[in-house]
């Protein structure tokens, strides 16, 4: 007993290893950036819209500092423009913000490994997929990673939804690249096939959450409905030139006209300041791109 207990004394007393407490600290240090992950990813969700709310108040207020100034009232415009004032540098610090901000959580993206199942990991899953050779191998790297998001264990991890709903975005791309190359090859049937499939994938995204770091711009839902413009748009435009032998086909353009025109009121709606990655809205690449299909008639 006494021997047990002096064995244990000097088995305490011995120092740990520094090489050992220096990866558990750094070990420690990576979770803690992972899960600090998450909350920024919702973090800049919340500014991003925080920031579209405040350059709608900007608007409002403008109008009426002017209406204020025409209607002789100083007092009502002097309110008016001290709101202005302040909105303004609130939306610039928003954006200038959350921009540094965005530009720190990519880097943790490169810095910390990501252990095996967690939603960072399946991110990196999906960037490894997009650069496979091929796109049939694409499509189907991508449907394995839906399949695995949408079930219950990967499914209820904080960003999964969001992240599920990137997978489906790329997803909806890639069927529509087949879409254009069935065009090519002069195959119209399938061509059409392939960008119902595509809008309908895109609509499964429109289902789920928004995110606003995703690489396609400010606003994964914007980003969709930008695209499930376009889309409607050319069934639209490709069943209207066909109505015009068969009447028949007048009901089908008509619906892909309604549908196009629905994402377009729901992305002006709900995403009006939502921007590409290249800085231009969605609301204005989506009205110039179905112009340009309708004047091809």
């Amino acid at each position: 007993m006494l021997l047990a207990a002096v064995l244990a004394l000097f088995v305490f007393a011995l120092p740990q290893d520094p090489v050992r407490r220096a990866a558990e600290e750094e070990e420690q240090a990576r979770s803690e950036l992972r899960q600090a992950a998450q909350d920024i990813d919702a973090l800049l969700l919340h500014a991003k819209k925080a920031s579209d709310q405040a350059v709608q108040a900007l608007a409002r207020t403008k109008v009426s500092e002017q209406k204020a100034t025409q209607a002789d009232r100083a007092r009502l415009a002097k309110l008016a423009a001290d709101l202005t004032a302040e909105l303004d540098a609130l939306q610039q610090q928003l954006t200038t913000r959350s921009q540094a901000l965005r530009e720190l959580r990519l880097k943790i993206d490169s810095e910390v490994l990501h252990e095996k199942g967690s939603v960072p990991w399946f991110k990196d899953q999906v960037q490894a997929a997009r650069k496979l050779a091929t796109p049939a191998d694409t499509r189907k790297e991508l449907r394995r990673i839906e399949e695995e998001l949408a079930g219950k264990e990967a499914g209820a991890k904080p960003g999964a939804k969001a992240l599920l709903g990137l997978v489906r975005f790329h997803l909806a791309e890639a069927i529509r690249e087949d879409a254009d190359a069935a065009l090519e090859k002069k195959r119209q049937q399938e061509a059409v096939s392939l960008l119902r499939d595509a809008s309908k994938k895109l609509g499964e995204v429109l289902a789920g959450p928004d995110a606003a770091d995703t690489g396609v711009g400010s606003s994964l839902l914007a980003a969709t409905l930008h695209r499930k413009v376009v889309i409607e748009t050319r069934l639209f435009v490709a069943f209207d030139n066909l109505a015009r032998q068969q009447a028949s086909d007048r009901s089908t353009a008509n619906g892909h006209r309604d549908n196009a025109a629905e994402a377009f009121r729901r992305l002006e709606r709900s995403h009006a300041e939502a921007t590409a990655p290249d800085g231009q809205r969605f609301v204005d690449l989506a009205r110039a791109e179905s112009q340009r299909l309708q004047g091809t008639r």
